[in-house]
């Protein structure tokens, strides 16, 4: 009844729109007065539906329920070369791994120009250290003109958080300054164990 309402309301100013232009095409204005209707009723339903999805998701909902209306910021964990999003990893132990096989290259050749290329690759399960250790440094030489090199490390150990709170949110059109995500509201992930 609502969708009905609205349609009316849209025929009437779409109407109104189309007797107010000069020209004498009925044609155009008709066919123009359709599109504007369908368009709009289109963007109005559309919202509305977008609108109930974001409105029964919230802290409370499941993972799975968040990640099909929203788009969580999960922390990227490093193995190495290959990066993972948190939610895709499982404690294994000392250990974070990876919840499924991830292809690695065993063997390449090189194209030439084209650079190297992978012709051989094999599954497996990556994993990096819980707590581990990586260099910070201490002492930059700011005169240089390679824009400040590292004349100073120190080893400094690191965990990673296995219960963070993860934004979560939306992406918005960016403007100068403004981040890209607008986020709704935050909830904790703990990194389940690996089965």
């Amino acid at each position: 009844m609502k969708k009905l309402a609205l349609l009316v309301t849209l025929t009437a100013v779409c109407g109104s729109f189309a007797r107010s232009e000069e020209s004498g095409d009925a044609k155009f204005f008709g066919a123009l007065k359709s599109a504007r209707l369908e368009s709009a009723a289109a963007v109005v339903v559309g919202q509305r539906g977008l609108a109930s999805a974001y409105a029964k998701v919230g802290p409370d909902s499941s993972w799975g329920e968040i990640e099909e209306a929203y788009r969580p910021l999960f922390p990227m964990i490093s193995f190495g070369s290959t990066f993972m999003s948190l939610n895709g990893v499982c404690v294994d132990g000392d250990n974070l791994r990876t919840r499924t096989p991830v292809k690695e290259c065993v063997k390449s050749v090189s194209m030439g120009r084209r650079g190297q290329v992978c012709v051989e690759t094999v599954e497996k399960f990556l994993y990096t250290p819980i707590v581990y250790q990586d260099q910070e440094c201490i002492r930059r030489d700011h005169y240089s003109r390679s824009g400040g090199a590292c004349r100073g490390y120190r080893t400094v150990t690191y965990r990673h958080d296995l219960s963070p709170m993860i934004g979560v949110g939306r992406r918005q059109l960016q403007h100068r300054g403004q981040s890209p995500f607008d986020t709704v509201f935050s909830k904790r992930y703990d990194v389940p164990v690996c089965r």
